[in-house]
């Protein structure tokens, strides 16, 4: 009569042990899966935040809005001062080796060059930063796309807690009830054993 309900007991602790190993091992994969999300985002904000200056800069020059923080435009960037200056310097040097340093063509020389040079360099600035943009886009599709691994993963480690925990309960109400069905076997059987002897 004991046996049977020592066999429920073990048989509903082995079901519990069981679904608190396997409940362990879910939240160990929720938090691995939540520490490779949160590298993701730290290897990809950098990306991210610059594309985001370099939309608010494509934006600030096409008059659309304003531009980053410190932005000054598109004249104040080195790379079109240093060419500005380079430019000024090799019409100075070529008009100062001719005498004509200051004169009308010197002014017609430096404004032509000026143009030209604002006229290139912008197309460039403007691809430059679209394409910092373009990467900025990219970085956010990527965290994107490991939030939903991450979501996914979680998700799925969530479940098997919840498997684990019900599979558990499930496993020590059918040991129990084993237990029950044993016990009440054993005493149908001696009632029966009583009737003839």
């Amino acid at each position: 009569m004991v046996l049977p309900l020592i066999g429920a007991l073990v048989g509903g602790a082995a079901s519990l042990g069981a679904a608190a190993i396997q409940n362990k091992a879910a939240r160990r994969q929720e938090a691995l899966q939540r520490r490779i999300y949160e590298q993701n985002r730290r290897n990809f904000q950098p990306y991210l935040e610059g594309g985001q200056n370099a939309l608010l800069a494509m934006l600030a020059e096409m008059g659309l809005g304003q531009g980053p923080d410190g932005y000054q435009g598109f004249r104040e960037t080195p790379g079109y001062q240093f060419r500005f200056m380079e430019g000024q310097r090799a019409v100075d040097a070529s008009k100062a080796a001719q005498g004509g340093f200051v004169s009308g063509s010197t002014l017609q020389a430096l404004q032509e060059r000026g143009q030209n040079l604002a006229a290139q360099e912008y197309a460039n600035y403007y691809n430059r930063l679209a394409g910092l943009a373009a990467g900025g886009q990219a970085s956010a599709g990527q965290q994107a796309a490991a939030g939903n691994a991450y979501a996914a993963g979680a998700s799925n480690a969530i479940a098997g807690q919840g498997n684990a925990l019900s599979a558990g309960l499930v496993g020590v109400g059918n040991a129990v009830q084993s237990g029950i069905d044993n016990y009440l076997g054993y005493q149908q059987f001696n009632r029966l054993l009583d009737l003839y002897r």
